[in-house]
């Protein structure tokens, strides 16, 4: 019998019988993937790292802000911040270099636009359209500044998570 694999499913084949023999059992799933949990926003959900406190405030009756925080101390700096209502101000301040593209993330389309500052920080601000149907919110707008390559990971892999969720 003869059996065919993909360059992908080799990869992740050896990957796979590899990472637990040099890490130790149960390794794997760490090294590749922190431990996360689902956040349920407003009708929308991230996948966010037990690291993180998300939280929430909402000034008015049609939008909601959330804060990506490192602990549960008020006074920590927000990793991540976001928008979930109808006007979110995008794309605000921008720097003359960034750029811009329009991509999909799961089955939303949104507007991200992203730069890097002189001393090697990363900005991002991203804009997520919701499906219409929804009503309020039609957008998550997330945004991030002065973030080094790690934190920058970590923040775009919140954003990348993103799935709408129905009442």
């Amino acid at each position: 019998m003869r059996y065919t694999f993909s360059k992908r499913c080799l990869i992740g084949l050896v990957l796979s019988t590899l990472l637990p023999l040099a890490s130790g059992a149960g390794a794997k799933e760490e090294l590749l993937q922190p431990e996360r949990s689902t956040y349920v926003g407003w009708k929308f959900q991230l996948s966010v790292p037990h690291s993180l406190v998300v939280k929430t405030r909402k000034p008015a009756e049609d939008f909601e802000l959330y804060f990506f925080v490192r602990g549960s101390d008020p006074e920590d700096e927000a990793l991540l911040k976001a928008y979930a209502g109808n006007f979110p101000r995008f794309p605000g301040e921008i720097s003359p270099d960034a750029s811009f593209e329009m991509i999909v993330l799961g089955d939303l389309k949104a507007a991200s636009i992203i730069w890097k500052d002189q001393e090697g920080r990363f900005y991002r601000k991203v804009l997520v359209y919701l499906p219409k149907e929804f009503g309020i919110p039609q957008k998550v707008k997330f945004e991030y500044g002065q973030l080094s390559g790690d934190e920058r990971g970590i923040a775009d892999s919140i954003i990348e998570s993103i799935k709408p969720v129905k009442d």
